[in-house]
């Protein structure tokens, strides 16, 4: 995939699946409340395409993509911090039994 708009919508698809019902409900409630018809059409549909698409990324952007990045960045910590405990733990546990042992200790 070497086109930017497709891996960016591709990437952007479960804000896409989030905002797309919400969209429409909005989208009928406001043509019957101000124009007091139903959406139907290509037109409505380009519409609500485009509303769907913009909205979709607009959430990736602001919303998904900064709270992926800091939750990898805290989860790694954390678990670069466990698994360096678990090393320690290992060594400290082993290193005194191999060298009792008169095993050499590499």
């Amino acid at each position: 995939l070497s086109l930017q708009a497709v891996v960016f919508f591709g990437n952007a698809s479960y804000a896409m699946y989030i905002v797309h019902f919400p969209v429409a409900m909005w989208m009928n409630v406001i043509a019957e409340r101000l124009f007091s018809t139903q959406l139907s059409g290509m037109g409505a549909m380009l519409l609500y395409v485009i509303v769907v698409m913009c909205l979709s990324a607009v959430v990736f952007k602001v919303i998904e993509e900064p709270t992926n990045r800091f939750l990898k960045k805290t989860l790694t910590a954390k678990l670069d911090k466990s698994r360096q405990k678990n090393t320690d733990a290992l060594l400290n546990g082993i290193a005194p039994a191999v060298a009792g042992s008169g095993v050499p200790c590499p």
